[in-house]
């Protein structure tokens, strides 16, 4: 009987393709990625099929990539319906953005992207330190940041999606 394919014909090239970038012994630290990918692929959640498909194509146990998941509930168990603004809350994005004027940018971030319907939450470092305060949309990370970029990234993101 022929396994269950999880991944499209073109995420299982993108799969092999991140396999491909780590030495056949370690292999396992694709993971990640691929569990990135398969969410991608599925919307929301990662589903069993999924799980049994990245073990095969990593050489790990199922269990192990169960694992993972469980290790990362907020990142692997559900992907948010909105967008999802991540505010660092680093010292160092905070003293950046009292220097710029911006005493109280974590409210004025969730006040603007409230309004553009993004689901808001605090993170940790986001290694963006020389270009603060720094907030992280989606994928991308944006620094220097002022309200009216702020309000600029939104529109520009809420008329992709439109």
């Amino acid at each position: 009987m022929k396994p269950i394919r999880f991944f499209k014909p073109e995420n299982l090239q993108l799969a092999k393709a991140i396999l491909a970038r780590y030495p056949l012994r370690f292999q396992s630290a694709a993971l990640v990625p691929l569990l990135d990918l398969a969410q991608r692929q599925h919307g929301t959640w990662i589903p069993p099929t999924a799980m049994y498909e990245i073990a095969s194509l990593a050489g790990v146990s199922i269990d192990y990539v169960h694992s993972l998941i469980l290790a990362y509930p907020n990142d692997f168990f559900w992907r948010p319906k909105k967008p999802r603004v991540r505010i660092c809350n680093s010292w160092m994005c905070q003293q950046a953005a009292e220097e710029q004027g911006n005493s109280n940018w974590d409210s004025q971030c969730r006040s603007v992207a409230t309004k553009y319907g993004f689901d808001v939450e605090n993170t940790g470092c986001l290694g963006n330190c020389f270009q603060g305060p720094a907030m992280w949309i989606n994928d991308k990370i944006y620094g220097v940041n002022t309200k009216e970029k702020l309000v600029d990234i939104m529109e520009a993101l809420t008329q992709k999606k439109n």
